[in-house]
């Protein structure tokens, strides 16, 4: 069996501001946006190498995520890229 690979970390961002000061700070470019109406978000993924882990930006429009770490968003996921998820 094939070990585990971290596949991307999401994180919660409850301003949009946040997100391009973020994005700025640590040199991001988005790579695509998807909007995921079981969370009521927009998830921006940004573009990486091969050999690096993807960071998803979660923001949520309305719902239970705009309330996540009481407001103030932060690391909601943890993502691992896996050979199977039966067992």
């Amino acid at each position: 069996m094939k070990g585990m690979r971290l596949h991307h970390i999401g994180i919660v961002m409850t301003q949009p501001e946040r997100v391009r000061r973020f994005m700025e700070k640590f040199d991001l470019e988005e790579d695509y946006t998807e909007y995921v109406e079981a969370y009521q978000a927009d998830c921006i993924f940004m573009k990486h190498r091969e050999d690096d882990s993807a960071i998803e930006l979660v923001v949520p429009k309305e719902g239970i995520l705009t309330e996540y770490n009481n407001g103030k968003g932060g690391i909601h996921h943890i993502a691992f890229e896996v050979e199977d998820v039966a067992g």
